[in-house]
């Protein structure tokens, strides 16, 4: 699999969660709802501040949208390890 269709299995897997229209999952993430329907579709050759905006959107990582294909589960899991991993960089070196 190539980071474009990881990117569009982990983006799907976050909208079938939302429970949101197109379009209000669109407005939510920062995207027009053009762009995420060719990033659904895995036709969007999409750049990389798109990622970026689709990951602050989703609250995530964008190494977690891009990251080897994985169902629901493995996703949440990638995403809690890399905010685990953000919180204790932030930590003084005395804390860590």
């Amino acid at each position: 699999m190539t980071l474009q269709s990881n990117f569009s299995n982990s983006v799907k897997i976050a909208y079938k969660n939302s429970g949101k229209t197109l379009s209000e999952f669109s407005n939510e993430i920062g995207v027009s709802r053009a762009t995420l329907q060719g990033i659904l579709k895995g036709s969007s050759n999409s750049r990389t501040d798109t990622i970026e905006v689709v990951a602050d959107g989703l609250k995530t990582n964008p190494l977690a949208l891009l990251s080897t294909p994985c169902g629901e589960y493995e996703f949440a899991f990638i995403q809690s390890l890399l905010h685990l991993s953000d919180a204790a960089s932030a930590l003084a070196d005395d804390e860590k």
